[in-house]
Parts: C-alpha cells; sequence; structure tokens
C-alpha cells in the first residue's frame, strides 16, 4: 500500500499541520508514516561526555506518539539515525511512498533558508513528489492549485499529481505560462506589442489544449498567461490568485546520479511563502 512518508524537523506548532494531512491522507487513502532523523550531534552527553543514541531516539518517539493523539488513523512512526538528507529517501523507498512531506519550523529567516536548502538535496535524492508545508499551514476556501507549465513534456509530469490533489480535495487549478518578457524591454513598440498580444494568443490556445486534458477528471480548470522573469511571475501570480499550493516540475537529469532542479523551480522553491509540491521527471508512476 502506498503512503505519505511525513518528515518533522521541530514539533513546535505542527497540530494545525497534522491535522491537515491527516485529511488529506482521509482523501488519497494509503499509510501515514512519521519520520524522525536522530543525529549524534542532538543526542544529549552523559556525564563522561558520552553522547546516547538510544535517549534520543526514545524522545523521538515519545514526540511522534504525542503528534498521533488527535490523529484519527493508525500512524507508523520511525526514527532514523542520520541527517534528513540521507534518511528521507530511504525511507521513502521502503514505505513505498507516493507523496513525502516535509514540514518546514517556523523561525528566523536564516534557519528556514537552511532547512529549504537541505530540503533541496533531499527532494533531488527522493524518485516521488515532494512536498513542503509550513506547519502553521491551513489550507482556507475551496482551495486552489497553482501548476506553472511551459508546454515541455517535462513539466506535464505534474499533471497526474495536480489532477488527483485537485480531485480529492474538491480544489481548482490554474495553468499558467510564464513569457520571460520584460515589459520595459517593449512598451512603447507598436510592432513588438503586437508581437507580444500573438504570443500570448498562442500560449494561452495552447494551456486551454492542455487543460483539457486536466478537465476529464472533473476537475474545475482555468488559464492564465503571464509576462516577467519566471519565478517572480510565477510568486506574483500566486500572491495575486491567494492559491494554496504550487506544483513545480524538475527537469531532466545531472551528469551525476538523480535529478537535478531547474533554475525557475529553485528559485519558486526557495523564496515561497506558499507550500511547494516538486515532482520528479521520472515520477510518472507516482499519483501523489
Amino acid at each position: 500500500m502506498a503512503s505519505i512518508v511525513v518528515f518533522v524537523d521541530r514539533w513546535e506548532g505542527t497540530e494545525e499541520a497534522f491535522l491537515w494531512l491527516d485529511y488529506l491522507v482521509s482523501q488519497l487513502g494509503g499509510r501515514l508514516v512519521l519520520v524522525d532523523a536522530v543525529t549524534q550531534d542532538a543526542c544529549l552527553a552523559g556525564s563522561r561526555g558520552h553522547r546516547d543514541p538510544a535517549q534520543m531516539e526514545a524522545s523521538a518517539y515519545a514526540h511522534m506518539a504525542s503528534v498521533c493523539q488527535r490523529l484519527k488513523r493508525e500512524v507508523h512512526l520511525q526514527a532514523l539515525h542520520g541527517a534528513m538528507v540521507e534518511t528521507l529517501p530511504i525511507a521513502a523507498v521502503a514505505n513505498e511512498a507516493e507523496l513525502v512531506v516535509l514540514l518546514e519550523p517556523e523561525g528566523r529567516e536564516a534557519s528556514r533558508w537552511m532547512f529549504r536548502a537541505e530540503a533541496l538535496k533531499t527532494t533531488l535524492r527522493c524518485q516521488c513528489p515532494v512536498l513542503l508545508l509550513t506547519t502553521g499551514y491551513a489550507p482556507h476556501g475551496r482551495g486552489l492549485i497553482l501548476l506553472p507549465h511551459d508546454g515541455s513534456e517535462a513539466a506535464a509530469v505534474t499533471f497526474p499529481v495536480a489532477q488527483r490533489l485537485a480531485s480529492a480535495l474538491g480544489w481548482g487549478i490554474v495553468l499558467l505560462q510564464v513569457l520571460p518578457l520584460e515589459a520595459d524591454d517593449w512598451q512603447g513598440d507598436p510592432e513588438i506589442e503586437e508581437l507580444v498580444r500573438r504570443w500570448q494568443a498562442v500560449a494561452h490556445e495552447r494551456l486551454t489544449l492542455a487543460a483539457e486534458e486536466l478537465r476529464r477528471s472533473g476537475v474545475e480548470v482555468r488559464v492564465e498567461t503571464a509576462l516577467g522573469s519566471p519565478a517572480q511571475a510565477i510568486l506574483r501570480v500566486a500572491h495575486a490568485l491567494d492559491a494554496d499550493l504550487i506544483v513545480l516540475a524538475t527537469h531532466g537529469r545531472s551528469r551525476g546520479a538523480g535529478h537535478r532542479l531547474g533554475a525557475t523551480a529553485e528559485a519558486v522553491f526557495m523564496r515561497s511563502p506558499l507550500p511547494c509540491l516538486l515532482v520528479p521527471s521520472g515520477a510518472e508512476g507516482h499519483g501523489a
């Protein structure tokens, strides 16, 4: 049975996020697995300076058990020795995860930046979609997924994941294509303005065709185009639409093992105040 595997960096203030994840699992089905990483540095030193990993592991299980008391289903607990970037991909494979969730701790911007940098490394090692969720997150209203799409096959890997989430949660989808043009470079030139209008029309037509694929499951989809730097435009549109989630694709493979992240996806992931779901280009078999 496929699982949703959740990694918790800090336990303070996680109740609201866990209640939403409990609801998500109820809609998607599967198992809920909580994972905590026990590192040597986090272990308390004894009177002789020796660190006891068993003590930290017991503490991790106690924290996870206390969080699970308010949830409506059985939760599987795992305390793994090592850093997040090492242990979470192992846990994802062992539990046949269809979705990995990283609960980002609330705190100062510097610590959040460090967590996201580690989260990126972890994401590229996992072979399934990875959702970055802030601990105080709770969706509002009906819910809306922003789905950037550049027309490539690599970007279209996000479609099944976004479609299933939208269907399960009753959310809508906005399919967005960003045309990388800065207005200051062409406004006031009639010929270029006409070319831009034509480019927008072609992009809108292609998005409309792509949206039909998403609508087959009954999901409400609308299309938008935007101009500007892709990462900035995505964040700007997400804010304007009051979106709940941004779904992004990783692109291709690096020269080494595993996938690599496109510059736009990485920039959005590192800066977004909204939850981001990253879908690896080899995740066609995953439905989230």
